[in-house]
């Protein structure tokens, strides 16, 4: 069941124009074939809930995008 944290991290990732798989990297968790991609699936339907600390991991993630993007 959608909950508003899966709602908030699947139009976070949309914003960014990121894939799942890209989300996953960039948090660091373990490579496609081993799952980081079907772990933000799973958050973004509900299914599992993300640790504590997601929130400022995502926050890190926004802010080196979007200072790459003035490099």
């Amino acid at each position: 069941m959608m909950t508003p944290l899966s709602i908030e991290i699947k139009s976070f990732r949309n914003r960014l124009s990121l894939s799942q798989a890209d989300l996953a990297a960039l948090l660091g968790l373990p490579e496609p074939a081993r799952g980081g991609r079907q772990t933000v699936s799973r958050w973004e339907r509900g299914e599992q809930s993300p640790a504590p600390y997601l929130g400022l991991a995502l926050r890190e993630v926004e802010r080196k995008i979007k200072s790459n993007a003035k490099s």
